[in-house]
Formats: structure tokens, C-alpha cells, sequence
């Protein structure tokens, strides 16, 4: 119920990975009862020097860490890595940071079954272990004919589903905006 750990996000971070933040901290805070605070880089959280600084964002993570290759990774793929009292979350700035939030809660034990049913652990103690993940979907388009899914919605986007552009299924650019058009002759 006490936050050990603090969320380090630059200013100039985009839209959507500004909303990473956001989720990153909602969750948990519902996982633990504690709210983690936000800082920008340089600055201390009210608490003094936290244990645990979790970095999210693109150029927030390169600009502590050179040597990330997040280019690599294109707009969907994410990094999960910890380094000393780091815990770097960072990928593309429009789905890829935004999709390593959501592995990383999702490692903690946090599902999202449909928009009004999901599993969000109570825990007293949040320990992620150390870690190096590095994930690259195959697919860039993943879409369901699902009802669940007709039009956009943060269900998908936490399921990590992009839909295509146009009409109703428009994801907004704060989660990460839409997919690819696929036309076929």
C-alpha cells in the first residue's frame, strides 16, 4: 500500500505513451492500493529518492540507456528490461510503449476478459522479477470478428488488437491509433 517505486516519463513523451503512464499507474494502484508517482526526469518524487524507478517512454528510456536498439523493434514490439534499480518499459511511441505497459501489468496477473469483466490481482507486496523481454509481433494487423471488438474500444487495446482505419473502428491516437489498411485486388 505504499509506493517504493516512482514512474519516470519525459515531458515531450507522445500522446499515447503519456496514456502508458496513466494505465501503468491505475493498475497499480488497483494491484496494490498504491499510487505510484510521476516524474520527469531530474526531478525527485515528494517521498525522496525512490527504491525503484520504472522508465517509460522511447526517449526517456534512450536517453538514460544508449544502447537499447528500440528502433528495431517498430511500432508494436516493446522492450521490458530491468538495469540496477530500473525498470525500462519502452517501444515505439505510438502502440509499442503502450503494449509494454500492458505485458508488464499482464505479468502481474492483470486480464481483461471483455469492456466490463476483468481479473485484476490484489496483492500487498508488487515484486517484478528481474527481467529482459524483447517482443516483435509477426503480425502488425490482429483483428477479431468478435462483437466485443466491433468499433473501438480499451478492451482491444489492452488485448492488444488493431483494427482497421476508417469508420467506426478509428482507434484514437492516445491508445495507440489504428492499424494498417489491407486492400486486396
Amino acid at each position: 500500500g505504499q509506493a517504493r517505486a516512482a514512474i519516470l516519463a519525459a515531458p515531450a513523451v507522445s500522446v499515447a505513451e503519456r496514456f502508458a503512464v496513466q494505465e501503468l499507474q491505475s493498475f497499480i494502484e488497483q494491484i496494490s492500493g498504491a499510487r505510484l508517482p510521476v516524474c520527469e526526469p531530474g526531478q525527485t518524487p515528494p517521498s525522496g529518492e525512490p527504491a525503484v524507478w520504472i522508465v517509460v517512454g522511447r526517449s526517456t528510456a534512450e536517453a538514460r540507456h544508449a544502447d537499447l536498439r528500440l528502433a528495431e523493434l517498430g511500432t508494436e514490439g516493446f522492450l521490458i528490461r530491468s538495469v540496477g534499480d530500473e525498470l525500462l518499459i519502452a517501444g515505439s511511441e505510438t502502440r509499442g510503449t503502450l503494449y509494454g505497459g500492458y505485458a508488464c501489468v499482464e505479468s502481474l496477473g492483470c486480464r481483461w476478459w471483455s469492456s466490463d469483466a476483468s481479473t485484476i490481482p490484489a496483492l500487498r507486496t508488487v515484486e517484478v522479477p528481474a527481467t529482459d523481454r524483447r517482443e516483435l509481433p509477426k503480425l502488425v494487423y490482429r483483428e477479431v470478428l468478435y462483437q466485443e471488438q466491433w468499433g473501438a474500444n480499451l478492451w482491444g487495446v489492452r488485448n492488444r488488437i488493431t483494427n482497421m482505419v476508417g469508420g467506426a473502428s478509428e482507434i484514437p491516437a492516445e491508445w495507440g491509433g489504428s492499424g494498417p489498411v489491407f486492400h486486396s485486388s
